[in-house]
């Protein structure tokens, strides 16, 4: 179990830092591999003080409908918005096992919106 709460947060720390260097370097993205400068670029761009900050803010509990997971939400959407993302949530409403009915919400953050 650890050795994957470690790995999962290496890769929270990866897209971190390739969001950072996609809103903040203005370049063409494109498919394909980073080539080994490009890699150096992104990960300079890190700010562990705020990374850490971002972390603590959203690993918590968080239910379905309790007041943990509202904070949550709004953690994530005010970071993707103070980055440049348009936010959309998309909602819907699923049966879960011994709680019946829940609304839930995917938030989804796009840098350009036209692009669907």
């Amino acid at each position: 179990m650890l050795k994957s709460i470690s790995s999962g947060m290496e890769w929270l720390r990866i897209v971190s830092c390739l969001l950072v260097t996609f809103t903040i370097l203005p370049i063409q993205q494109c498919y394909g591999q980073l080539t080994l400068d490009q890699m150096r670029i992104v990960s300079t761009r890190t700010n562990e003080s705020h990374f850490d900050s971002m972390l603590k803010s959203i690993l918590k509990p968080r239910i379905v409908g309790t007041a943990t997971h509202s904070e949550v939400k709004r953690s994530i959407i005010q970071e993707l918005k103070t980055l440049g993302f348009t936010v959309e949530l998309d909602e819907f409403n699923q049966k879960a096992p011994h709680f019946g009915m829940l609304k839930f919400i995917n938030i989804v953050g796009k840098l350009n919106p036209a692009a669907d």
